[in-house]
């Protein structure tokens, strides 16, 4: 689903200091979409297109443009990864409605930030609904959903995203899943095609994620999967020559052990034996927490009366602030070469150099809540790389 966000004057330098600049926009959700839709236009070139939306968002104030606060759709010819803006203007005429309101600065919005100008979408980014048909964001409206006409589209896999037009701070929707658009529904007769259902994944460094989704294609088709560090342009292979089998798939990522800490984008191609390729992106991020610390053994564990943590020098610390209480190697049985006895049953827990001893059964009191925080953290820095809902 779509963020809704706060559009903030301060995060686009090109306003003009829109008056609503801190009001909420409103998405398009896709909650019902399905991940594989075959459009066979040899039976029927008009696919249908449900959608829902949060709350109604009616009647634009006199600072707004008059066909503001509304929704548009679009088919666009291949899909993207969350870190790939979309432009944030359809049209020259918006732009000018916009400026005309001094909503943004006069000759500051040109080129790649207009859709219809963005050299990496001509031809490829359609209109489902015109601009002079953007509709209303009321239940009624999104009742009837939309209708869309594939006739004049290239055959193939196709994306479609909603656009929420409200300037100067407009979103975009992207729906989960994939259009295959066809002329013979035979799998022979047309190329790959594919979506990853995955949304954000969180893992901890170390462990591998699966990557799942739908696909169509023919028999001896194979599948390859690709993964790349947010901020870096260089993709990696992860899986090479994986066999399609059946309409699904389910793929194991691990990621390598540098990127703990970091974010992820991933992809998956197919090809068939025919050389005809498709690439799906998926829709959010991978966020890799770094692993916890790992069990201590032998000398490296401490021993307490009440267990804890221990200090550099392998003495136990007195978790009730009365500092060391035992120096000297541990043994394997817990116990200490010096002072205190040994303490029976003992598990290596994180403690000041990554381990330290508890009792049977009792968990450490800080270390869970260490990671939550990390993980918390982690995913506001992928949700601020990710293009969703960014104005």
């Amino acid at each position: 689903m779509a963020l809704v966000v706060l559009g903030l004057g301060l995060l686009a330098p090109s306003t003009a200091g829109a008056v609503d600049g801190l009001r909420v926009r409103t998405p398009v959700l896709w909650s019902d979409a399905a991940c594989m839709t075959i459009v066979d236009r040899s039976a029927d070139s008009v696919v249908h297109l449900a959608y829902e939306i949060p709350f109604e968002d009616l009647e634009p104030t006199a600072d707004e443009v008059a066909d503001g606060r509304t929704h548009q759709f679009f088919g666009l010819c291949r899909g993207h990864d969350p870190t790939e803006d979309l432009p944030a203007w359809i049209s020259e005429a918006d732009v000018a409605a916009a400026e005309a309101l001094e909503l943004v600065d006069l000759g500051t919005i040109v080129g790649d930030a207009i859709l219809d100008l963005n050299r990496s979408w001509q031809g490829c980014a359609l209109r489902i609904t015109d601009d002079a048909e953007r509709r209303p964001i009321s239940f009624a409206a999104a009742a009837q959903g939309v209708d869309w006409d594939t006739s004049g589209v290239a055959p193939g896999a196709w994306v479609v995203e909603g656009f929420t037009h409200d300037p100067a701070f407009s979103i975009w929707s992207p729906r989960p899943g994939v259009f295959k658009v066809v002329d013979d529904p035979s799998l022979e007769a047309s190329g790959p095609a594919a979506a990853v259902r995955n949304g954000e994944e969180l893992v901890v460094s170390g462990e591998a994620v699966t990557i799942e989704g739908c696909v169509s294609a023919m028999d001896g088709s194979v599948l390859e999967l690709w993964w790349a560090e947010v901020g870096e342009d260089r993709w990696q292979s992860a899986l090479r020559g994986e066999p399609v089998r059946g309409e699904g798939f389910g793929l194991e990522l691990l990621l390598p052990p540098e990127m703990a800490g970091q974010a992820a984008r991933v992809r998956v191609e197919v090809e068939d034996p025919m050389g005809r390729r498709t690439v799906a992106y998926m829709g959010e991020l991978v966020l890799v927490l770094p692993a916890p610390p790992g069990p201590c053994e032998g000398d490296e564990c401490g021993s307490t009366g009440d267990p804890g943590m221990v200090d550099s020098s392998g003495g136990a610390m007195d978790t009730s602030g009365g500092g060391v209480m035992s120096t000297g190697a541990v043994d394997s049985r817990g116990g200490s070469g010096e002072g205190s006895g040994s303490m029976p049953d003992a598990e290596p827990v994180g403690g000041v150099d990554g381990c330290g001893c508890v009792q049977s059964g009792r968990a450490p009191s800080d270390t869970g809540w260490a990671w939550l925080v990390l993980a918390v953290l982690m995913r506001s820095r992928g949700a601020q790389r990710s293009r969703r809902g960014r104005p």
